[in-house]
């Protein structure tokens, strides 16, 4: 969850770990870059577009270029309207409802990259 604003990052990310989602965060697109270097990759990055430092725009571009990050999902959330969200990817309103903010996720998790993850974590992980 990358959003650089407090109480949006605190609310998203207590919603997505009540539902059993493993959350990291982080306040602007550098700072979210640095973890996606340095991290396991997550199964979506779920972004704010206007940020410091480094905005979701960026944010985006750079993980396109990485080898490592190009794959992953992007979820955009964002106050600005649909049509200022990057091209293809899927996009959600800010202010959001909790329950469409889930049902988004859920959605954008649940395609061939998050199952074949699921297998290789229950074949690694299993008694």
């Amino acid at each position: 969850m990358v959003d650089d604003d407090d109480a949006m990052r605190e609310l998203v990310c207590s919603a997505l770990e009540a539902e059993g989602y493993d959350v990291d965060a982080a306040d602007h697109g550098g700072a979210a870059l640095e973890r996606l270097r340095e991290a396991e990759q997550p199964d979506l990055v779920l972004l704010d577009l206007e940020m410091p430092v480094m905005d979701g725009w960026q944010l985006i571009d750079e993980m396109r270029a990485m080898d490592s990050c190009n794959a992953i999902p992007v979820l955009v959330m964002s106050g600005s309207t649909p049509a200022e969200a990057p091209a293809g990817f899927p996009f959600i309103a800010k202010p959001a409802s909790v329950s469409g903010l889930l049902a988004a996720v859920h959605r954008a998790t649940r395609g061939p990259r998050r199952r074949k993850r699921r297998a290789l974590y229950r074949s690694t992980h299993s008694s």
